[in-house]
């Protein structure tokens, strides 16, 4: 499985070329499978450390990132952040505050 959503795979870092291509230097990108550790089992999430997992701190494909794939990224992530931000304004504050507890 090729992962793009992992932590410092092929989306965060599409994401930062498209903001701060810079800062990113391709030359250094990876694709580094993480490590399944040997007590992690299928529906639990252990609070392991990066390094018990990969040792280059990315999880996933970094090397298919690219300013363009960020900015549809971007694009997406706004697109539903107007819609939840429309939703709110139409909403009446009764219905967004804590209800009492039975």
């Amino acid at each position: 499985m090729q992962r793009k959503r992992g932590h410092a795979g092929a989306e965060e870092t599409s994401v930062n070329l498209a903001l701060y291509s810079h800062l990113v230097n391709k030359n250094r990108t990876v694709y580094e499978k993480p490590r399944r550790h040997k007590i992690q089992v299928e529906g639990l999430t252990l609070p392991l450390d990066t390094i018990d997992e990969t040792s280059s701190g990315v999880f996933g494909k970094q090397t298919t990132a690219s300013a363009e794939k960020g900015k549809k990224v971007l694009e997406a992530v706004i697109s539903e952040l107007v819609t939840h931000v429309d939703l709110l304004e139409k909403s009446r504050i009764e219905d967004l505050l804590e209800k009492p507890k039975i």
